[in-house]
């Protein structure tokens, strides 16, 4: 095979026939030559640094054939439909794993040699010498698998062995296999051991020794990589001439040494390393901090001399600011949807909500999974006389833990809106993200103050209460506290425990002003209306929910029918909700029979609760972790 550079999509299009368009892919025939079998097409989709490939073998062809044929050898692949990087690697014959370790890097027999380099079937992995033991690299080229080392190796620079006293010149570079390709291209490399931006306490006086003056250091494209690069300069800059060099950005974003290796055909790779083109500290730092701004969680040094004092700028002041996530928190009926839409209504005329004046009409996003777009919020909004012209809605699922973070920020940067509803939350921080456990919502939290920063929109979310005992309002929201945390505002919405007719909305929450009087309001003849300040607390909706409760097996019967409301759960996933929420393991088994519900197995026999035998079981998730 004469062509080892990465792989793109229009360069595997290219060697297809039949290719046609399907959604996010597209299909074409098998390239292999002479495969007729009607099931042996191929699925290629684009990713955002190679082509991916499903295939399907029937007839007899295998991953291998398909790579011969399209003239590539450094795609991943999958033989089960999988998704990227996640599928299991076959079973190779050392032949075969050392063949592809060749092609993947471009190594020849001397080199693989030279290096120790010798598959490992047990941890799918190559082996290869360190001072001190082996290690491990994964056999897939751009997949998953991290570097792991046996107990007590010591952290020593990586090839510096194979650097001759009296090099004046070295390149530190980012993993070994960039290591073994400059070895092997004669160029004097070396790199550390336990990941980017690490370097042995010796690895200065190791380069000294060796005569060095100059260390080039040679970044991945990625951020990860850049970040890096500014950590090895500040370590290396008192006793070396630094210099950055930075890859062609062509090779793809998270782009290395050996992918310049790969890219060169291994000719003219000694020169293309040479008049790689050297970048300044502070354009690199600049590059860092620019990959970092749409980054959820993004960390940095910021000088506090160089941030501008900055005042709250008010949506509806003291209850919802700009630019930050308010919560709005209550039980099913309360009017939720209602507070929701009379404040998007206010603001799509400009007419000022509860002890505010007029302000400038202006433009709303919603996102609604439970009321229908024609059949409840239009009617809504015209019986509360909104602007049509301002209101815009996210209509079909979103999956906020799945790209709808992504499919949010294009409608905010097309509507351009100073608030947005998403009601209610829960249903678009999708399924795969357990709500409860802090570090699994923290994420998807921090995304969405990040685009209310960014786009300065007021981010009203809704959410439900539990059915639990705790007295503490703030304690009360469906999932993890975290959801809360992350807002800084949160409002609660119920009724009075002596009048069920008699509605608030209590401020419970502020950190950016202190706490606003409460808001009465009325759900009348399907209409909304505000009513002026009245003398709700959190603690008398509280009261009154707890009250219509009932009995603690009547509150265990609702929970349960809220928590297998979207489908069968977990066993043990739900009897660590259920006590997170105040009810024991023996009350929930009452509230279970009382309801009908079963326990059933999957195929693989993982345990989950269900309200019927028709209901379809999901696969397991993982649960070891689980906060109880």
């Amino acid at each position: 095979m004469s062509d080892t550079r990465p792989a793109n999509i229009e360069a595997v299009l290219s060697r297809l026939t039949n290719v046609k368009r399907d959604g996010d892919h597209w299909t074409a025939d098998c390239p292999v030559p002479g495969h007729k079998h009607p099931a042996g097409h191929v699925t290629v989709k684009d990713l955002p640094t190679r082509a991916f490939i499903y295939h399907w073998p029937e007839g007899g062809h295998d991953w291998r054939e398909i790579f011969a044929a399209l003239g590539f050898n450094t795609l991943t692949y999958s033989t089960n439909g999988s998704k990227p990087d996640e599928q299991p690697f076959p079973k190779l014959s050392d032949a075969e794993a050392m063949a592809l370790l060749k092609q993947s890097y471009g190594l020849t027999d001397a080199t693989v040699k030279h290096f120790a380099i010798k598959p490992d079937h047990t941890a799918q992995a190559w082996t290869y010498r360190v001072a001190g033991g082996h290690r491990w690299k994964k056999y897939s080229r751009h997949g998953p698998g991290k570097y792991w080392s046996t107990k007590g190796t010591p952290n020593q620079l990586y090839g510096l062995a194979d650097v001759e006293n009296g090099t004046m010149e070295a390149w530190l570079v980012n993993g070994e296999p960039a290591v073994w390709v400059c070895w092997q291209a004669g160029i004097p490399a070396v790199c550390g051991i336990y990941g980017e931006g690490e370097l042995p306490d010796d690895a200065v006086k190791d380069l000294k020794n060796k005569g060095g003056q100059v260390v080039n250091i040679i970044p991945d494209l990625d951020p990860a990589g850049k970040a890096s690069a500014l950590t090895y300069y500040n370590v290396l800059k008192a006793d070396f001439k630094v210099k950055i060099r930075q890859l062609p950005e062509y090779l793809g974003e998270k782009a290395d040494v050996a992918d310049l290796f790969l890219w060169c055909h291994g000719e003219g790779f000694t020169k293309a390393l040479s008049e790689l083109p050297e970048v300044d500290r502070a354009t690199v730092e600049k590059q860092v901090q620019e990959s970092a701004k749409d980054r959820p969680g993004a960390v940095r040094l910021v000088h506090m001399k160089d941030v501008a004092p900055e005042s709250v700028d008010w949506l509806w002041p003291p209850y919802i600011p700009k630019g930050k996530l308010t919560l709005l928190e209550g039980d099913p009926g309360i009017g939720k949807s209602w507070i929701g839409l009379a404040i998007a209504t206010a603001v799509s005329l400009g007419r000022g909500l509860p002890g505010t004046q007029p302000t400038a009409p202006e433009k709303v996003l919603l996102a609604s999974a439970e009321d229908g777009l024609g059949d409840t919020i239009r009617p809504r909004l015209d019986a509360m006389q909104a602007d049509i012209g301002n209101v815009f809605a996210i209509e079909g699922p979103v999956d906020l833990s799945n790209g709808g973070l992504e499919v949010v920020k294009a409608y905010i940067e097309t509507v351009g809106p100073v608030l947005v509803v998403i009601d209610p939350l829960v249903a678009y921080i999708g399924a795969g993200v357990d709500i409860h456990r802090a570090n699994e919502t923290r994420a998807i939290m921090a995304a969405l103050a990040d685009i209310a920063a960014k786009y300065h929109a007021a981010i009203l979310a809704v959410r439900h209460l539990t059915k639990g005992s705790m007295t503490k309002a703030i304690y009360r929201g469906l999932g993890s506290i975290d959801l809360a945390a992350a807002c800084r505002s949160v409002l609660l919405a119920g009724c009075d425990p002596e009048d069920s007719q008699k509605r608030g909305l209590v401020h419970i929450k502020s950190n950016l002003a202190p706490t606003g009087t409460a808001i009465g309001y009325e759900l009348k003849d399907g209409r909304f209306f505000w009513k002026a300040s009245c003398d709700l607390t959190a603690a008398k909706i509280l009261a009154a929910e707890n009250e219509s409760a009932g009995t603690v097996r009547d509150e265990a019967r609702s929970w349960l029918q809220d928590a297998l409301q979207d489908g069968p759960v977990e066993s043990k996933r739900l009897v660590a909700w259920a006590k997170q929420d105040g009810i024991c393991k023996p009350t929930l088994d009452r509230a279970k029979k009382d309801l009908g519900y079963i326990s059933r197995q999957n195929p693989e026999g993982v345990w989950f609760w269900a309200k019927s035998k028709q209901e379809p079981l999901p696969c397991a998730q993982k649960v070891d972790n689980l906060i109880i």
